[in-house]
């Protein structure tokens, strides 16, 4: 792998490729950095995206942070105070062949703004991303993504929320981990 636009490019030309492509593309695009800052966006959409599909995504991904901030009741001023994490919880390929792929990422997601006046607290989703891509200057290029709701667990009737502050805290002390390198789909969670 290499790095364009500070982006982990340049995924082998396999089924596992791809995975790690649609997994490391969906952890980018809900990034904090992603939704709060355009150049990021821009280096990233440019970094990920099939050349077709360029202009479209960067359209839709404005509306979706204008949303996003609007709910949380931010500004581009104050888009900072949001907290916004992902996790990919397993993968699925939908479809594969060494032009395209459609691969299914299983994630859940934490967005909240715990600095507004508001104190909008923080709450969990769980998603799944249909992800197409294809096979274009040597690496595995965004086309398409959708989504649905769920799977969605139970919560645990027993767990108390944290409070704003402590959500604050942890947003500024944990580190988001390290994009994913799996190997072998078998291995790490994929299925056929």
């Amino acid at each position: 792998m290499r790095l364009v636009n500070g982006v982990p490019v340049g995924y082998p030309r396999s089924e596992a490729g791809a995975v790690q492509a649609a997994v490391n593309y969906q952890l980018l695009r809900l990034s904090k950095t992603y939704r709060t800052d355009t150049q990021v966006r821009v280096g990233v959409i440019d970094a990920i995206t099939a050349s077709e599909a360029v202009e479209a995504l960067f359209l839709k991904e404005e509306l979706a942070t204008h949303r996003l901030l609007d709910s949380h009741g931010l500004t581009r001023e104050t888009a900072d105070s949001l907290v916004a994490r992902a996790a990919a919880l397993g993968t699925r390929t939908v479809g594969y062949t060494d032009e395209a792929a459609k691969i299914q990422v299983w994630m859940t997601e934490l967005v909240g703004a715990p600095d507004t006046a508001e104190d909008v607290s923080v709450a969990a989703t769980w998603t799944t991303y249909t992800v197409l891509l294809r096979w274009q200057d040597d690496d595995w290029k965004l086309v398409k993504v959708s989504s649905d709701a769920g799977p969605t667990p139970l919560e645990n009737s027993g767990t108390i929320p944290s409070t704003a502050q402590e959500l604050r805290l942890a947003d500024r002390m944990f580190r988001v981990p390290p994009f994913t390198a799996w190997g072998d789909p078998a291995t790490s969670g994929s299925a056929t």
